[in-house]
Order: structure tokens, then sequence, then C-alpha cells
């Protein structure tokens, strides 16, 4: 069940088709209030909570809602989308108690807590868009892709960040991913391409509180401010 509430509205007139393939994924935050079972049914609730204009596009964040039959929040969902080259016809805004929390960055460390890297096949892409549903073209067609401003087809970003949250929750999570409490990710930045092998970088790990990045295969960061944040090794989740 999907139900759209778009807030107040941000456009003069709905973005064009040549604008919506400009936009890519730029930032995410999740909050797990109850982990979603096999056998749930699910609705879901969005609204449109920021609009910014940015020098060579403009940000979009909606706000996502994911609730039990019974009305109980499972999921909150923050999702930042970047539209490069693409300004907005009216002055953006802010819905003010509907943004995602702020998170504290701390200081990078000279060195990683560890280091790992992770392989990224060649069908890659292919695979996610099947298996998450997420079927936009500039991740499996390079025609869309070049015209889109990119180099090639390009991994999601939600590929990556799902990738490094599995290697931190099996290394530093009891490898049990229903004590995962919060994912976020402050920007997808560099393209990985495929096939590559990028490097997940722990900076640091305190009070169940994991910061790291991730880089692609020419070094560059592919996520930036990287958090997860795990309930407690006994609590009931």
């Amino acid at each position: 069940k999907f139900i759209l509430d778009k807030g107040p509205e941000r456009y003069a007139k709905p973005p064009l088709r040549e604008e919506t393939i400009r936009g890519v994924h730029y930032k995410e935050y999740v909050v797990i209030h109850r982990p979603i079972r096999a056998g749930d049914s699910v609705s879901l609730k969005c609204r449109q909570v920021q609009a910014l204009q940015k020098s060579k596009g403009c940000t979009i964040t909606t706000k996502y809602d994911l609730y039990s039959k019974d009305g109980e929040l499972l999921v909150t969902h923050w999702i930042t989308d970047y539209m490069r080259g693409v300004n907005l016809s009216t002055v953006g805004g802010s819905i003010q108690g509907l943004l995602p929390p702020s998170t504290e960055i701390p200081k990078r460390p000279k060195t990683p807590r560890f280091e790992e890297k992770l392989v990224i096949p060649a069908n890659a892409a292919h695979v996610y868009t099947e298996c998450a549903r997420i079927w936009n073209p500039i991740h499996t067609n390079k025609d869309v892709a070049l015209k889109a401003g990119l180099p090639d087809v390009i991994l999601h970003g939600t590929a990556h960040l799902s990738k490094a949250i599995d290697r931190i929750v099996n290394r530093l999570g009891g490898a049990d991913p229903r004590r995962v409490k919060a994912v976020s990710c402050g920007a997808f930045g560099a393209n990985v391409l495929m096939p590559s092998t990028v490097t997940l970088r722990v900076l640091s790990f305190a009070e169940g509180m994991v910061h790291f990045d991730l880089l692609n295969q020419q070094g560059q960061q592919a996520i930036r401010d990287g958090l997860v944040i795990f309930h407690p090794p006994s609590s009931k989740v």
C-alpha cells in the first residue's frame, strides 16, 4: 500500500523526463524501529520535506514512513536525490521537524580502525537492479548513462552501501542484523564502476556507533560520513 503526501509544493511545474534521468542518489538516513519480518503487511507514506538549490543543480529530500497493518511504525527512511544541472523553478525550503537527525562527525583518525577490500563484479548493477527492483537505466544502460553525463553505467549507491554495512555487521555487530538501529550515508560521492574493487574503511567504533567511508578503485570517496548505530547486544529487537 502506497500513500503520497506531497506536502508544500516545491515546483511550478513537474520535472521533465530529461531532468529526472539526471537525478542520482545523494544521501540516505534509515531508522529501524522494528525489523520487518517475512509475512509482514506493510504500508508506506511519503512526503517531500526539503528542496534546496545548489550551484550545480538541486537536492530533493523525501521522508518515507513504513507501517505494519496494525499501525506500528517499522522504518523511517529519508532519501535525498541530487538533480544534476536542474534548477528549482521556485524558492526551495525545508519542513522543520521532519528532517533526518543530525549526526556529529568525529575527527578523522590518522589510521582507520580496519580496512577491507570488497569486490564488485561486472554484473553487480544488473543483479541489484532486479533484486532491489530499482529500475534506473543509468545503472544498466550505457547509452542512457552517457547521455546523463556519466562516464559509464555506475553501481547504485545503496548497493555498495549495503555491501559495506554487511561487513560492518559481521565484524562489529555480532553478525546479527537485528541489532542495527540506524544507518546513514552523509553523501554518495565518486562513482563506482564495474568490475572494480572498493575499500571499506572503518574510522571509529565507540558506544555502538560505527563511522566509516568507502573508497572506489581510484581511491576516491564513494561514501562519505557513513554511520551505523547498533542496539546493545542484550537489547530485545
